[in-house]
C-alpha cells in the first residue's frame, strides 16, 4: 500500500489526501488480489490486535456477556454466481463441490443429491448457488452463533424478502433497518407497503436490541424469519440445510 501511495514510511500516509488514499487502495487491490484473494483488506490475524479467528475468539469467551445478533439472506450468492443460458452439467457441479470441500466425487455427488432434494429441483445452477451460499455465508454465521451462545445472549435471523431480479440476495436487507430506500434502492428491492412494514418491524427490533440487548424473539438456536410474512422459527432453515449436507 505504501509503495502504491508513493511513500516510504507508513507515518506519511497521514498526510495523504482522501483521493490519494483511495487511488492507492484501488491499485493495491489489483496488485495483491491474485495472491491474497478477493477483498484483500479484510482484517487479518496479526497476533497483536487480532489474535484468533472470530469464531475461536468468541468460543473462548472474548465477548462474554455481550449480546450478539447475526443473520443472513436466503439467496446470498445470487449477486455473485453468474447465470448462463447454457445448462450447467451435473458432473461440473460435482467437480466444483469436490474441489471446494476437498472431498472425493462420490461424496460431492451425495451433496448434490441432498441439495436437489432440499430445493426440490434438478437445476444444477440453482444447486451450486445454494451450496456456495451456504458454505460462504450460512456456515460461518452459524459458527459465530454456536461459538458465542454459551457466553452471551445470541440471536439470529433469515431475511427472505425478494427483489424483482435478484431474489433475497446478499445486501438486499441493507435499506430496511435504516428506512432509506433512496438512490434506486426502492426499485432494486421492489418496495411496496409490505416492504415498508418490514422495514418498520426491523427498525423496531434493531432499536430494541440497541436499548436492551433483546430484539424481541427467542435466543439462538431459534430464529426470526424477516420477509413478507415475518415469523419466529424453531431454527434457522439454512443453517439446518447446511448441516444436513
Amino acid at each position: 500500500f505504501c509503495k502504491e501511495a508513493g511513500v516510504g514510511d507508513p507515518a506519511e500516509l497521514m498526510g495523504l489526501t482522501v483521493d490519494a488514499i483511495i487511488a492507492a487502495q484501488q491499485a493495491t487491490v489489483a496488485t495483491v488480489m491474485p495472491a491474497v484473494g478477493l477483498m484483500p483488506f479484510h482484517p487479518m490475524i496479526d497476533g497483536d490486535l487480532i489474535t484468533a479467528p472470530p469464531h475461536a475468539a468468541l468460543a473462548g469467551g472474548a465477548a462474554a456477556g455481550v449480546p450478539l445478533i447475526a443473520g443472513t439472506t436466503a439467496d446470498e450468492m445470487a449477486l455473485f454466481v453468474r447465470s448462463s443460458d447454457e445448462p450447467l452439467a451435473r458432473d461440473r457441479v460435482v467437480g466444483r463441490i469436490a474441489r471446494y470441500l476437498r472431498v472425493d466425487d462420490a461424496r460431492a455427488a451425495q451433496i448434490v443429491d441432498a441439495y436437489a432434494g432440499a430445493l426440490g429441483t434438478a437445476d444444477n445452477a440453482a444447486i451450486w448457488q445454494a451450496f456456495f451460499g451456504d458454505n460462504e455465508m450460512q456456515v460461518p454465521c452459524r459458527a459465530l452463533c454456536e461459538a458465542h451462545a454459551p457466553h452471551g445472549p445470541t440471536y439470529t435471523y433469515l431475511f427472505t424478502w425478494e427483489g424483482p431480479e435478484v431474489g433475497a440476495c446478499h445486501g438486499i436487507d441493507i435499506p430496511f433497518p435504516f428506512g432509506n430506500f433512496g438512490d434506486g434502492w426502492a426499485e432494486f428491492v421492489g418496495l411496496d407497503n409490505d416492504g415498508r412494514a418490514l422495514g418498520r418491524s426491523m427498525r423496531d427490533a434493531w432499536g430494541a436490541f440497541a436499548r436492551t440487548g433483546d430484539p424481541g424473539w427467542p435466543r439462538y438456536s431459534e430464529a426470526m424469519i424477516f420477509g413478507r410474512a415475518s415469523r419466529a422459527a424453531p431454527e434457522h432453515p439454512l443453517f439446518v440445510r447446511a448441516v444436513s449436507c
